[in-house]
């Protein structure tokens, strides 16, 4: 029998501890990523007061169109109800062995055209925290169909068991030379999966050369329970 958590069968666990990040096949449902559209539509596009925590990204002609809403989940009840929902919590308990604490909430939106991520580690730049990498793990999730075509994710397996030296200009960030004769993977999700990711684990993005959004909602954990840490984290940034 396989063992399960949540009603969702924990054969995912295997693959991320061996590669580093997993995909979590159908844990939401239509209902639910219905709900998310709509408040997606009620947030976006940003405005007002909302604009100071839009971050932009630059599109293949080289314009910068805004992407992202960092943080989100104070803008938004639904949003802030799926960073405590049950059934992903289930699974973030399952990687720890126990309790999780949020450390943050964004949504990438990636419009047509618009470039993706260069490679790096999320560990690097929640170092200065003092938990351990083991003790972090982002899950995304999302609103659209993640593709080749439309820039999902590219991890790079196995080599989430060390930080991975940067280049000298951003050393937060990992220097593709450490990367020759490796192959990727890509994190190819439909709406309604979700996919955990070690914060150690390599990756990158390409751009999104579909003619839809790439929607995206990241939550991101620490292991054990530490009251007020996302309040903390973001009073410091």
């Amino acid at each position: 029998m396989v063992e399960t958590v949540g009603g969702v069968a924990l054969t995912w666990l295997h693959d991320f501890n061996r590669d580093g990040f997993a995909r979590v096949e159908r844990v939401f449902d239509a209902s639910d990523v219905e709900a998310w559209f709509t408040e997606f539509r009620r947030i976006w596009p940003p405005r007002g007061p909302v604009l100071e925590r839009t971050e932009g990204r630059a599109d293949l002609a080289g314009k910068i169109v805004p992407d992202r809403l960092d943080p989100v989940i104070d803008l938004s009840p639904v949003y802030a109800s799926l960073s405590t929902d049950p059934r992903l919590l289930d699974c973030i308990h399952a990687v720890f062995g126990g309790p999780a604490s949020l450390l943050k909430g964004k949504l990438i939106v990636k419009q047509p055209g618009t470039m993706g991520y260069g490679l790096h580690q999320e560990f690097p730049y929640w170092e200065s925290l003092g938990f351990s990498p083991d003790h972090f793990l982002t899950s995304a999730i999302p609103l659209d169909p993640c593709t080749a075509e439309s820039g999902a994710i590219e991890f790079f397996a196995g080599m989430h068991d060390r930080r991975w030296p940067g280049p000298a200009d951003e050393p937060r960030d990992m220097d593709p030379s450490w990367l020759e004769g490796r192959e990727s993977t890509l994190g190819l999700a439909n709406p309604g999966d979700l996919i955990v990711f070690h914060s150690l684990v390599p990756h990158r993005s390409g751009p999104n050369r579909s003619p839809g959004p790439r929607r995206v909602l990241y939550f991101s954990f620490v292991a054990g329970d530490h009251p007020g840490l996302y309040e903390r984290y973001h009073a410091e940034r």
